[in-house]
């Protein structure tokens, strides 16, 4: 090799054929049978290779301040980012509810992406707990004196239901509803919310026209998508299918 101070390098493959010659008969006494023997070499002659230089991770964007983030209106208290895409039924609920206005007085509509804050708890992300911090900004603003209402699509939703008795949710309408929950019946259970089903957002739809919406349909309904699995809380995907 080349001094280093030449800036230069030289890489040689030497033979070891003498060694493992001697080693073998140091161990069995005598020459080994096929050894082949490689004659030294020289595979490469110039400067280093300079370092790969890593790309430096870019910073998160600053999130915008909560107060621009939560917002009460027409019974409404929303928390209107982060939400989970391209599954946005909670986001989609939100939006129905905000152009209806439907919501009456004495009930609060809680719009927030429980998905997106249950995953992120789930899998103990770098930023769980800025969003747990911000929930809780959230829970502070809901009105005590209503009942709370929210939509939630996460199907481990049953195992965060702390979250929501923080937020004191007496009702959630649940994507991944079954009929035990629904006969389970509300006196039983008075201190949990009660849970109420709920229909996905379709993120992939068939475009229609005036012919497809008038012409006899052969099936009630059809579904694409996984087969179930252990995740999934029915066998409902397999029925279908």
């Amino acid at each position: 090799m080349w001094p280093e101070s030449s800036g230069r390098m030289q890489i040689v493959r030497e033979d070891q054929g003498a060694q493992i010659e001697q080693s073998f008969l140091t161990v069995f006494g005598k020459a080994p049978p096929h050894l082949q023997r490689t004659d030294a070499a020289v595979l490469y002659t110039g400067s280093p290779r300079p370092a790969k230089q890593e790309k430096a991770t870019p910073l998160p964007a600053a999130a915008p301040p909560l107060e621009d983030s939560i917002t009460f209106n027409k019974n409404i208290l929303a928390f209107d980012r982060d939400w989970q895409f391209p599954a946005i039924t909670e986001q989609h609920a939100f939006n129905q509810l905000r152009h209806l206005g439907a919501v009456p007085d004495g009930i609060t509509y809680a719009a927030y992406p429980w998905a997106t804050l249950i995953d992120k708890l789930q899998r103990k992300t770098a930023d769980h707990k800025q969003h747990l911090d911000a929930f809780r900004e959230f829970c502070r603003q809901l009105p005590s004196d209503t009942i709370k209402v929210t939509v939630c699509q996460h199907i481990k939703m049953k195992e965060f239901l702390h979250l929501f008795d923080d937020a004191g949710i007496s009702r959630i309408f649940w994507t991944h509803c079954t009929h035990a929950d629904l006969e389970s019946g509300e006196a039983e259970h008075a201190d949990r919310p009660i849970l109420r089903p709920f229909p996905l957002y379709p993120v992939q739809v068939t475009e229609t026209n005036e012919e497809y919406t008038q012409s006899e349909r052969p099936y009630l309904f059809s579904f694409i998508g996984a087969k179930s699995n252990q995740h999934y809380l029915t066998e409902s995907r397999a029925w279908i299918l």
